[in-house]
């Protein structure tokens, strides 16, 4: 595991406790099968900021999913999980919304409070309001039916949370399905997996957040023309030169568009996979 010991010291030089923001991230990645291009997205990967006493309305919404939901063409009542956190000091009341893919539909979409054993079943109550008391959090499940004649490979389809109490904030998270029988299904496909290590206990100014991406093929055949993609987070900055692919310092010119990381892999076949990893600091 590489980590960057030198930002540490940096911790020493920040004493500002940041307020109410999370840093939210995840990362995409595109491939070929059989000349078909397919697009998936990692896990969101989300760091809280401290928030201090003032703090009245924010919330965090995101994808519980390390991978993509796998689904047949048929299936019923298959479930995304998703998670809801108070973070303010008050009590908030949430109107919640399905936010369903429109070019790679399902059917019949519904969200569902969590009855505390994180597995989507009968005891589980849909709604379409929940209340949280400051520092409450709630997993919500998003349920569907996948059409019979579904062909999509992956659909992404989210959860949108508006806080109705005073702030009028709004939210939206996304996970996704991968049809299993859809063209494809059964060749080769990649799983992408993200995470963060941080410089310090919690995220203040200086912080150094530590990404890793890992993309694993599996499954029989041969990926092309592999690109993964990400972007520098909202209230951070990227820490030059600390791009590498399998321990291997990257250029980043050859590698930064703006704010976003575009950074091509080799062919991979069953049992391949990459590390990328890269370092932002955390400036407000």
């Amino acid at each position: 595991m590489y980590i960057h010991f030198r930002t540490i010291v940096t911790l020493l030089l920040f004493t500002y406790v940041l307020n109410a923001v999370n840093i939210e991230n995840t990362a995409s990645l595109d491939y070929k099968i059989n000349n078909t291009l397919f697009h998936i997205q990692s896990n969101l990967v989300s760091d809280p900021i401290i928030s201090d006493t003032n703090t009245t309305n924010d919330f965090v919404l995101r994808c519980m999913e390390n991978q993509p939901v796998p689904v047949n063409s048929g299936d019923t009542g298959k479930a995304l999980r998703f998670f809801l956190h108070n973070i303010g000091n008050t009590t908030q009341s949430y109107d919640l919304y399905t936010e369903v893919n429109s070019s790679a539909p399902v059917d019949n979409a519904g969200i569902f409070i969590d009855n505390g054993n994180g597995v989507f079943g009968n005891g589980d109550i849909a709604t379409s309001q929940i209340v949280l008391a400051p520092d409450e959090n709630m997993t919500l499940f998003f349920v569907s039916d996948i059409p019979a004649n579904a062909s999509w490979r992956f659909s992404k389809n989210g959860i949108k949370a508006e806080d109705n109490t005073t702030a009028s904030i709004v939210k939206i998270a996304y996970c996704s399905y991968e049809n299993l029988t859809a063209p494809g299904g059964s060749d080769a496909n990649l799983q992408l997996e993200k995470s963060a290590l941080l410089s310090s206990p919690e995220l203040y100014r200086g912080t150094i957040i530590h990404y890793r991406i890992k993309a694993k093929a599996v499954g029989s055949g041969l990926l092309k023309n592999i690109v993964v993609t990400d972007a520098v987070p909202e209230h951070t900055v990227y820490v030059p030169g600390s791009v590498r692919i399998d321990g291997i310092i990257q250029s980043d010119s050859s590698i930064f568009v703006g704010n976003l990381l575009s950074i091509p892999l080799p062919d991979m076949t069953q049992g391949d996979q990459h590390l990328i990893t890269f370092d932002v600091e955390v400036i407000n």
